[in-house]
C-alpha cells in the first residue's frame, strides 16, 4: 500500500507559505502587535530577547524554539510563566497569519491550483484507503476532498451542532468531535482496511482543529456537502466572532478563540497549531493531539511505500519513525517529491530503498493523470504552468 507524507512543499503550489515566506510576516506582524499592546510582553528581558531573535537570520519556528529552550532552563516560576505566554502568544500570531494571509485570501487561488491534484483519485483507486499524513496547518486536503467529492476522515466522530455566537449574531456550526475519552480507549474514526477513501491525520495541528474543556477534547469544523470553501467561511466566521467578543470585553486571551454558547456563557476553543524546535516533547505542553504521533508510526506499518511531498526532513520525531520504518522491512520503500529533492543525511544508508521525483507538487499529481491517460489534464496543465510562474515570482520577492 502507498501513503502520502505532506510537507509545507505540498501546499506551496496552492499559494501557502514555505517557512523563508512565512517568516517576515511574522516577525512583522509580531513587533506591530507588541507595538500596539505593549501588554503582550511586560517582562523587559523577554522583550530585548525577542529583538535579538528578529535581528539574526533565525525563521520563526527556530525563534519559537529559542524560546521554548529558555522556558525549560529556568527555575524562576514569574520568568517561565512569563515566556510561557509569549509562547503562546507566537502560536496565536502563526495562526492568524496563516489565517488571514493565507487561507482566507487564497481560498480562489488554492481552489483552482487543486484542478492539478486530481490524479489523486488515482492513487485512491488503487490504496483502500489512502492515507494522507500531513505536517501541514492548512485545510487543502479537506478541499480537495470536498472538490472531488472523496469520502475522508480524519480521526474524529461524527459532527455535532454548536451554537457560535456573538453579541450581534448567532449561528449554528458543525464540528466534528474527538474526545479524551476516545483518545484515552484508542478510539479514532478512520476508515478500515478495504474501505474506500482518504484517511487524514494531522500530526501539527490545524486551522481547524481546536481544543475545549479541562479534559481537552478536540473539535474539527465540518464542511458543507460539495462545497470545498466553506471551511475557510467557518474558519473566517470563527475569527470575526472572536475579533468582536474580544474587542467589546477586552478580554486578553492568547492562542484561543471565543463565543458565546446558547446559554450566554462564553466559551474557548484553544488553537492547535503546533510549532517550534520541541515538538512532541515531554518537557513542553502542546494543544495538538500528541497521541497522532503514535498513531502515524502504527498506521506505517501497514505501508509499503511512502511519498513524501514537500517535506525538508526538519523534524526529528518524524525522521526517526520514517528511519525506523524504512529499516524494518526489505519491501518498504521511500519516495521523494521535491524538486529540489536530495536524500537526507540521517538516510544515506539506505539510498537503494529511496526514489527521487524531482517534481513539483503540481507536476506530480498531473503526471500520475498522464500515466493513467486522463484527458481532463490537458486542459488544466497550461492554465497550471502560468499559476506555477506566478507563485514562484512572488516567492522571489521575499
Amino acid at each position: 500500500m502507498k501513503a502520502l507524507l505532506l510537507g509545507a512543499g505540498a501546499s506551496y503550489d496552492c499559494g501557502f507559505p514555505l517557512v523563508t515566506e512565512l517568516t517576515p510576516l511574522f516577525k512583522s506582524k509580531a513587533m506591530k502587535l507588541l507595538d500596539k499592546y505593549p501588554h503582550h510582553c511586560n517582562n523587559q528581558k523577554i522583550c530585548l530577547i525577542i529583538q535579538n531573535l528578529f535581528n539574526t537570520s533565525m525563521h520563526y519556528e527556530a525563534i519559537v524554539g529559542y524560546l521554548e529552550v529558555l522556558f525549560n532552563q529556568t527555575t524562576d516560576s514569574s520568568y517561565k510563566k512569563d515566556l510561557y505566554y509569549t509562547i503562546g502568544f507566537f502560536y496565536q500570531i502563526i495562526h492568524y497569519t496563516l489565517l488571514e494571509n493565507y487561507q482566507i485570501p487564497q481560498s480562489e487561488y488554492c481552489l483552482k491550483t487543486l484542478e492539478a491534484f486530481r490524479g489523486i483519485k488515482h492513487l485512491l483507486s488503487d490504496n483502500h484507503p489512502l492515507w494522507i499524513f500531513s505536517l501541514n496547518h492548512d485545510i487543502i486536503v479537506e478541499m480537495l476532498s470536498n472538490l472531488l467529492n472523496i469520502n475522508l476522515k480524519s480521526g474524529f466522530f461524527d459532527a455535532k451542532p454548536i451554537s457560535f455566537n456573538s453579541y450581534q449574531n448567532k449561528y449554528t456550526l458543525l464540528f466534528e468531535e474527538l474526545t479524551r475519552c476516545n483518545i484515552n480507549h484508542n478510539q479514532f474514526n478512520f476508515f478500515r482496511h478495504n474501505e474506500s477513501g482518504i484517511n487524514l491525520l494531522k500530526m501539527h495541528g490545524s486551522l481547524d482543529i481546536f481544543a475545549y474543556g479541562d479534559d481537552t477534547n478536540y473539535r474539527k469544523i465540518k464542511f458543507e456537502k460539495n462545497d470545498p470553501e466553506s471551511g475557510t467561511k467557518i474558519l473566517k466566521l470563527i475569527a470575526e466572532v472572536n475579533f468582536e467578543i474580544v474587542n467589546k470585553d477586552k478580554i486578553n486571551c492568547v492562542n484561543e478563540s471565543v463565543f458565546f454558547d446558547e446559554y450566554g456563557e462564553i466559551q474557548f476553543l484553544r488553537h492547535s497549531i503546533l510549532s517550534g524546535a520541541h515538538k512532541f516533547s515531554p518537557k513542553m505542553q502542546q494543544i495538538a493531539p500528541p497521541e497522532f504521533l503514535a498513531q502515524f508510526k502504527s498506521n506505517l506499518n501497514y505501508i509499503d511505500e511512502l511519498v513524501c511531498i514537500g517535506y525538508g526532513f526538519g523534524d526529528q520525531h518524524i525522521n526517526e519513525i520514517i528511519e525506523e520504518w524504512l529499516s524494518f522491512n526489505d519491501d518498504n520503500k521511500l519516495i521523494i517529491v521535491n524538486p529540489y529533492g536530495e536524500v537526507p543525511s540521517f538516510l544515506i544508508y539506505l539510498i537503494p530503498k529511496i526514489s527521487i521525483i524531482k517534481k513539483r507538487t503540481t507536476d506530480y499529481f498531473m503526471s500520475i493523470s498522464e500515466m493513467y491517460d486522463d484527458s481532463s489534464i490537458k486542459s488544466v496543465r497550461p492554465i497550471i504552468d502560468v499559476m506555477n510562474k506566478s507563485r514562484d515570482s512572488a516567492k522571489r520577492s521575499y
